[in-house]
């Protein structure tokens, strides 16, 4: 009992007295500034009406803009939430009040959808409507003032809008003519918007003419994303084209995971695969781990022999998700090689616990004695979970 009373006081001691050096009515304003953002870490409801209390009352507006963000971690609390938008209501910084527009974000009432539209309808500062338009990324209000920006684009409020549209379900047809734009990042984001907005045929056919003329890596990894994920007629060989350019091809290959269409043929999947960079080799892997394809377990035994322990646990992980045949036996073979890397064997022991407890039953007597002869307690932890998997009936 004297011993772990003491390792409690050993470990809260240095927090204690950590804390106790910012005070938050301290008269340095960056003692203050330090003791919100030390609070807030620990996201006690108690300290809501302090950080109130100074966000309506502290002279200094940095330390006012730290309480604002501090309340935001609090969504579910109608003290925050009121205090917030007090604030905005009186204070008279704008660094302040877009910092309580942020917040806000993190809350999803009505009455703050309508907060971001007043401000967007206002006549407040383009850096306050700015934020607002993130926020309405989450509420369906405001639709025309969202389109009058996208319709005469206007440059201060455009790049805002494009990314707002991309999260809501309503269609917005004005975003097709920034697919052309000069500008890079108003293009990209008006690519993106295609990601979660099913686009026409007609857009489609432009996305296609854009892919090859497209100098941006990651526009261009997008726009075949579109394409490939609504079914766009595209050859093969254009493809292979397009991924030829390997900052295209890493861009593309972190989101192949997440392509909806999985019906990628084998000459492109091994355009990735046959890659020197093994996070490229690796989302291919996953891509093939979330295809739930039985055609590729023989392809993904090969990777397990590799040397690169990355593409080992890719290969393991998709090997238990598809269900391969063999897969238990060769996940088996790579927990017991303890010349393999101990995070490697825990990883593979975690994605046994993948199969389906008929598969493991088939292997039971293979996991026990791999189970026996384990070095590692966290590894052995795991195995017993996957036998109790096994046992179930």
């Amino acid at each position: 009992m004297v011993r772990v009373f003491c390792f409690l006081f050993c470990f809260f001691m240095p927090l204690l007295s950590f804390a106790s050096s910012f005070d938050l009515k301290s008269e340095n304003p960056q003692d203050r500034i330090l003791g919100i953002v030390y609070l807030s870490r620990f996201k006690n409801p108690s300290n809501v009406k302090r950080f109130c209390e100074i966000l309506l009352e502290d002279k200094d507006e940095k330390v006012r803009k730290t309480a604002a963000e501090a309340l935001g971690y609090y969504p579910y609390s109608r003290d925050a939430k009121s205090c917030l938008l007090k604030s905005f209501k009186n204070d008279s910084s704008d660094t302040v009040r877009i910092a309580v527009l942020s917040a806000l974000e993190s809350f999803n009432e009505n009455e703050i959808g309508k907060l971001y539209c007043e401000v967007l309808k206002g006549a407040y500062p383009d850096n306050l409507k700015r934020e607002a338009l993130r926020g309405l990324s989450k509420y369906t209000v405001c639709r025309k003032e969202i389109e009058k920006i996208l319709e005469t684009g206007n440059k201060s409020l455009l790049k805002n809008a494009l990314f707002t549209v991309s999260f809501r379900g309503e269609n917005f047809p004005e975003v097709e003519k920034y697919l052309q734009s000069d500008d890079s990042s108003v293009r990209e984001l008006a690519v993106k918007y295609y990601l979660t907005h099913r686009p026409s045929k007609e857009i489609l056919k432009k996305l296609k003419g854009r892919l090859l003329i497209e100098t941006e890596p990651l526009i261009k990894a997008t726009i075949l994303e579109v394409l490939i994920t609504n079914n766009a007629p595209i050859e093969k060989d254009t493809i292979l084209s397009v991924l030829s350019n390997e900052d295209v091809k890493k861009v593309f290959a972190l989101r192949m995971p997440f392509i909806k269409n999985r019906e990628l043929s084998k000459d492109v999947i091994d355009s990735f695969l046959e890659s020197d960079d093994p996070v490229v080799v690796s989302a291919a892997l996953t891509y093939m781990g979330r295809s739930e394809d039985k055609s590729y377990c023989s392809i993904l035994k090969k990777f397990l022999f590799k040397n690169d322990s990355s593409l080992k646990k890719a290969a393991i992980w998709s090997m238990g998700n598809i269900g391969c045949e063999d897969g238990v036996d060769y996940i088996l073979s790579v927990i017991s090689d303890l010349n393999n890397d101990d995070a490697l064997r825990l990883s593979a022991a975690k994605n046994l616990l993948i199969f389906k407890p008929q598969v493991l039953k088939e292997k039971k007597e293979m996991i026990e004695a791999v189970y026996q002869n384990e070095i590692l307690d966290d590894v052995k932890e795991v195995l017993s979970l996957v036998l109790k998997k096994a046992s179930q009936k």
